[in-house]
């Protein structure tokens, strides 16, 4: 003969609700604990990696890329009196300090034409070279 008992069933289902609400919340807060997370550091081949002590030094950045280098300002320099450009000692590229002289400048009205001063000098310098070869 079966023994009817009373309220187990409602006991089981009670107890059966309050795992399940116990697993839903530690589901819950380990989903929170893991959106929390930053991102883990990325894998790098030890191949790559140059493992060595820290020192105290200056730290030297030598980057190679492809592309063309664009001035963030440009400065005008305007030459106090009017003048040719007679020449250029740097080019782009070049590694300048503040004592470098970039181009020289020169005034035809100061120093006289180029044309009339050219055929004196020459006519001397270029009859002496003919008679010295000759010679």
């Amino acid at each position: 003969m079966d023994i009817k008992h009373e309220g187990v069933s409602k006991k089981k289902m009670t107890r059966r609700v309050i795992y399940l609400m116990i697993a839903v919340a530690i589901a819950a807060l380990a989903g929170w604990r893991v959106s929390q997370l930053k991102p883990a550091a990325p894998t790098v081949e030890m191949a790559t990696v140059w493992p060595d002590t820290v020192k105290r030094g200056p730290l030297v950045r030598d980057v190679r890329g492809p592309g063309t280098l664009v001035p963030e300002d440009i400065l005008w320099i305007q030459a106090a009196f009017d003048s040719q450009v007679s020449k250029i000692h740097t080019q782009s590229g070049d590694e300048v300090g503040p004592e470098t002289v970039l181009l020289v400048l020169t005034n035809p009205q100061i120093y006289g034409p180029r044309e009339c001063v050219k055929p004196k000098v020459r006519g001397p310098l270029s009859s002496w070279a003919v008679g010295s070869s000759q010679g």
